[in-house]
């Protein structure tokens, strides 16, 4: 409940657009008609392709337009009828201008997330139900709690390394259960992305890394001009994150594998068992 308490509090902040979208707004919609086609003979497409859309979300829902579907690399789809798309509305007093931005993948991203789980859940079972729990946990964390608080101004490392801790408890702890495995296991994670944090820094330092020399640096300063970010830590809050998978896989691995071979032979001491984890 606390935790929750905190995911609301912290998301109660007003955001800058990086572009005005006053006037159009993107809606789903499916394609029920084509009225002029752009494939050519040689079988490209050229131009535009000139559709009939029905509306499948917001204020225009159920009613159909003329749409334009530009052929290029970012924008536009290769429509069919039947095609589910995103478009883009733009409407005044006199008028409604229908583009076809993208097709629409929510379907097919609903699906692997939901064969993703299953098999996971499947294979297993009662810790598949738990990994999957952690997983989302660790989703909310990144997007409800690091994301906000790094736009507000905080540290993008230092909130990293503390969501990064957060996740691994939670992780670890549901996975493991109450144990020395499993705090060895978390303090190994935590200690690890730490590392990961401190080598980052002083590569960067050493390297001429200030963070700025990323391809989005534009759009980012942008953002930065109309918010508290602190861009320059953006690149290393990623590394931060991107190590933060394998740390913990790791961690975990060693822990259990040390306590195998401690319950085998309980003789071994703390010398005999560090060494073999050394050699795992």
């Amino acid at each position: 409940i606390g935790f929750l308490f905190l995911l609301v509090r912290v998301n109660q902040f007003e955001k800058a657009p990086l572009i005005s979208t006053e006037g159009y707004t993107y809606e789903k919609a499916i394609v029920v008609a084509i009225t002029k086609d752009n494939l050519a003979e040689d079988g490209n497409r050229y131009g535009t392709q000139e559709v009939v859309v029905q509306i499948k979300s917001g204020e225009l829902k159920g009613q159909e337009f003329d749409a334009v579907n530009p052929s290029g690399s970012l924008f536009g789809a290769e429509c069919e009828v039947g095609t589910r798309v995103i478009v883009i509305v733009s409407s005044n007093e006199d008028s409604v201008v229908v583009t076809v931005y993208s097709l629409d993948r929510t379907k097919a991203i609903y699906l692997f997330v939901l064969l993703f789980a299953t098999a996971v859940c499947l294979i297993g079972g009662k810790k598949g139900v738990m990994a999957v729990g952690s997983l989302a946990f660790t989703l909310i964390c990144i997007v409800y709690l690091m994301f906000p608080l790094i736009y507000q101004g905080v540290s993008p490392i230092a909130i990293t390394i503390v969501v990064s801790a957060l996740a691994t408890v939670v992780t670890l702890g549901l996975l493991g259960g109450a144990s020395q495995k499993t705090a060895a296991a978390i303090l190994g994670t935590v200690a690890g992305v730490v590392i990961a944090a401190v080598a980052a820094l002083v590569f960067g330092k050493a390297a001429g890394i200030s963070g700025y020399n990323v391809s989005d640096i534009e759009t980012l300063n942008y953002v930065a001009q109309n918010s508290s970010i602190r861009i320059g830590q953006l690149l290393f809050s990623g590394i931060i994150i991107s190590a933060l998978g394998a740390t913990m896989d790791v961690g975990m691995s060693i822990a259990s594998t040390i306590q195998e071979v401690s319950d085998t032979n309980p003789s071994l001491g703390m010398k005999e068992l560090f060494f073999s984890g050394i050699h795992v």
